[in-house]
């Protein structure tokens, strides 16, 4: 084990009965170094907030305007705008959905927080290791939980974008689409056979989807490993929204896809790699036929899939029309960024109440089940084989 971490290790439970004052920290709304982020983690609304409680708020101009929030905004919210890149880079706390870069690294205090997203825009080991030496504190807004059936809180207050922004695209896709689309509408009309769906998970994002599809009178089948998760959608969308439900099933799932208009992936909630569409399945699909990939850095089972960018979201593979973005809410920046932003503040909030990142990791548990970096060390499993780095247990760790 790194000896760095073995220093640190003691039990620490009387260190929850601390008590300490509120903080006032410098935050700091650098713009995304990855063209392939249009969201940003703090909306001006969020600003305001933030200022009224203490805390100065320094926002790199033009941080915002790929999701449609206005520098003006911002200062008239109390925020600091500045045109120096790197001045919002030194700040107590960063909030951007993407790490830093190696060249942003150099910029960055010993012990700084950041809150980002971790799973769908992946730094290298390098850059997580530059982070990790200066000590730094990350937490991963898109890994906290809040039910036990392995959904995010992200994924659960995002689902509703996710969904619609599943079915209008998935209605374009469906088009004539310069010759490329099968030239049929969304659903059904009276004498055509409606539109179908199928969906694969039962999560959040997947009730969304097929609450769409079926308002606008398609035929939904979803597909899932657990019987529970099936129950549970089918119990949200009550008994006059009938869909067909299935576990996964090799036999029965390749049936669906011969007759499928529409394929949409909506993530694995276990976080493993189970292809249930493997390329021999994805043939089956009639030409033309749609296949969206809401979140495929989470693994979301579809085996050809890769993702696509925002200059180019859909691209033609076998003659299916593929969309698979980082992240589908994407195309709904300013929508979902306030989402993002209400996640973000409430963790800042935590934060500053509790005075330090190390109290705040112990006594909230969001903040515990986000943070993955700890004054440098790895305290998150899953993040540690993402970068290989060495890992220890947030619980024992001494602060």
């Amino acid at each position: 084990m790194n000896t760095a971490i073995e220093e640190k290790l003691t039990p620490c439970l009387e260190r929850i009965q601390e008590t300490n004052k509120g903080r006032h920290f410098r935050i700091g709304i650098p713009a995304e170094a990855d063209g392939n982020e249009n969201r940003i983690g703090i909306t001006p609304q969020a600003v305001e907030v933030l200022v009224s409680l203490g805390h100065e708020v320094v926002y790199e101009k033009g941080a915002g305007s790929k999701s449609k929030f206005k520098d003006e905004n911002y200062a008239a919210s109390g925020a600091k705008v500045t045109t120096f890149h790197e001045e919002a880079l030194k700040c107590e706390i960063i909030v951007r959905l993407t790490l830093p870069t190696k060249e942003e690294s150099e910029h960055i205090s010993k012990g700084t927080t950041i809150l980002s997203c971790l799973k769908h825009i992946r730094r290298s080991e390098e850059e997580y290791g530059l982070l990790a030496k200066k000590g730094c504190n990350i937490i991963a807004i898109d890994l906290m939980k809040k039910t036990s059936d392995d959904e995010t809180l992200l994924g659960l207050c995002l689902g509703e974008v996710r969904g619609q922004m599943a079915m209008t695209t998935a209605a374009h896709l469906l088009q004539d689409n310069n010759g490329k689309g099968k030239g049929v509408i969304i659903g059904g009309v009276v004498g055509v056979p409606p539109t179908e769906i199928i969906i694969l998970g039962a999560d959040t994002t997947a009730f969304s989807i097929a609450k769409y599809a079926l308002a606008f009178g398609c035929s939904v089948k979803v597909f899932d490993s657990s019987h529970v998760r099936l129950q549970k959608l089918q119990a949200k969308l009550g008994s006059f929204n009938y869909v067909f439900t299935s576990i996964y099933h090799p036999q029965a799932l390749n049936k669906a896809l011969h007759s499928a208009d529409v394929l949409i992936a909506c993530g694995s909630a276990n976080g493993t790699i189970e292809y249930y569409v493997t390329k021999e399945s994805l043939s089956l699909l009639k030409k033309g036929a749609v296949v969206l990939d809401i979140t495929p850095a989470t693994l979301s089972g579809i085996e050809t899939s890769h993702e696509s960018t925002l200059e180019k979201p859909c691209y033609e593979e076998d003659g299916l029309l593929f969309q698979c973005l980082p992240d589908i809410s994407m195309l709904a920046a300013h929508t979902s960024s306030i989402i993002i932003s209400d996640i973000v503040v409430a963790v800042l909030k935590s934060i500053g109440n509790y005075g330090t990142m190390d109290l705040a990791s112990i006594a909230d548990d969001y903040v515990t089940q986000g943070t993955v970096m700890l004054n440098g060390i790895t305290t998150n499993s899953e993040v540690a084989k993402w970068y290989n780095a060495d890992y220890c247990d947030i619980r024992l760790l001494r602060f």
